[in-house]
């Protein structure tokens, strides 16, 4: 999965592995998402694309913080 997301004026693109992305434990990262970021997860329908929306929605934040850095944690503790 390619994944693009804009820092000022340029554009940076993250790369997904798949096997990445069946690995992910969707309970645990429930905490790093804001208030907009769930509303917009509540308004996919049904569950497969709720759950395809999570993990592409975790996996922007996880590449956009790795630029920056930052770990998981710190996310949870100061989320955007």
């Amino acid at each position: 999965m390619i994944e693009y997301f804009m820092n000022k004026k340029k554009i940076y693109k993250s790369y997904i592995k798949y096997y990445e992305a069946n690995s992910v434990n969707l309970d645990y990262i429930d905490d790093i998402f804001n208030e907009k970021e769930w509303n917009y997860l509540n308004l996919q329908n049904g569950p497969k694309r709720s759950i395809e929306a999570k993990k592409s929605l975790y996996f922007g934040k996880k590449s956009n913080y790795g630029v920056f850095g930052i770990g998981l944690d710190e996310i949870k503790m100061y989320p955007c």
